[in-house]
């Protein structure tokens, strides 16, 4: 087996927090599709793109925040720490996944912008 019954463990959880996003995604999609008011989803969309900008200034204390900030306030173990030894350090490293982070961030705050000019 590749991963370590530690890096399960953090998949694990992760896939929990993904199920828990897609249960709301889908309550959002059910709430604004037999909502047709305009001016609420405009004003959704206003939020979510601040939500998405703010994601942007973020990036450059992407490290910083994703192991002080971001894992310790959703885990409440050490599974999510990558050791030397574990796949999961050499396929989620820090440099590509930011590149990457960015890139998608300002894919959607366009496609926000787009959305809400729209509107």
């Amino acid at each position: 087996d590749y991963w370590s019954q530690k890096e399960k463990n953090h998949f694990y959880d992760v896939r929990n927090i993904y199920d828990f996003l897609f249960f709301l995604f889908l309550i959002s999609t059910i709430i604004l599709t037999y909502n047709h008011n305009k001016f609420l989803l405009k004003k959704y969309t206003k939020f979510n793109y601040f939500i998405l900008s703010s994601l942007i200034l973020i990036l450059p204390f992407f490290v910083y925040f994703w192991d002080k900030i971001f894992h310790k306030f959703l885990f409440n173990n050490n599974f999510w720490m990558n050791y030397t030894n574990e796949l999961s350090y050499y396929l989620f490293n820090y440099d590509i996944s930011n590149k990457k982070t960015l890139c998608e961030l300002i894919h959607r705050v366009f496609a926000n912008f787009d959305l809400l000019l729209s509107l």
